[in-house]
């Protein structure tokens, strides 16, 4: 490890911006004093470098990049680390900077491992349920419906599923879906919590247990 005071407007900028950073040891008026790999010296060097060259390029758009003396601390992160960086051995730099370039390409592909194995015990659940609910479905055959009460009703409202010739709700109705099947109510309960049980059949003579949900739609003001 090695340690290095550094300005700390460009150091916190690369922290926040999740990049390889070392740990702040201590922190001075002017600087801060980090601890860090060479790998880690390197990629501050690099960011700081990168920074100042789009800036003098004039590629910089970003004016949260120029607010805040950004640039100026990166050009003096420059002028601290190159030395340091110079006065190691380049073989020991190169050494250091591909274990940490190695290192990521496993971390990044275990992620990407994990992240596929969730997607699919994922997808695999998804199945599961689905297929649970179909056989669900098919032993105790449920069709949801909805009667919109037409108490002043808009004519231009869309009804999600009505009743054909606007009869009322009882025994004998037609229920209609917005694809145009029709049911008809061969059995209507009570209703219990704004809900009517109900024992529809369709054009085939299939019967269903059913819930109608009453939905009443309010005319739009046209105050």
């Amino acid at each position: 490890m090695i340690t290095v005071e550094l300005p700390p407007t460009f150091y916190y900028d690369h922290v926040a911006r999740g990049l390889p950073a070392g740990t702040v040891v201590r922190v001075k008026a002017k600087t801060v004093v980090v601890e860090a790999t060479v790998a880690e010296l390197v990629e501050i060097l690099n960011d700081a470098k990168f920074h100042v060259a789009q800036a003098e390029a004039g590629h910089w758009d970003d004016p949260e990049r120029l607010m805040f003396g950004m640039i100026g601390s990166a050009r003096a992160t420059v002028r601290r680390l190159q030395p340091v960086i110079d006065s190691l051995d380049p073989t020991e730099v190169a050494t250091a900077v591909a274990e940490a370039e190695r290192v990521e390409r496993e971390q990044i592909a275990a992620e990407r491992e994990r992240r596929e194995a969730n997607a699919e015990r994922d997808a695999a659940e998804r199945a599961a349920r689905a297929e649970r609910a179909a056989a669900e479905l098919a032993a105790h055959p449920r069709l949801a419906t909805i009667y919109n009460a037409r108490f002043n009703m808009p004519s231009n409202v869309t009804r999600i599923v009505g009743l054909k010739d606007d009869t009322d709700l009882k025994v004998g109705a037609i229920l209609v879906t917005p694809t145009l099947r029709t049911y008809e109510i061969t059995e209507l309960g009570e209703p219990r919590h704004g809900d009517f049980p109900a024992t529809i059949r369709d054009r085939d003579g299939v019967e269903y247990d059913a819930k109608i949900e009453v939905q009443v739609i309010h005319p739009r003001s046209t105050s």
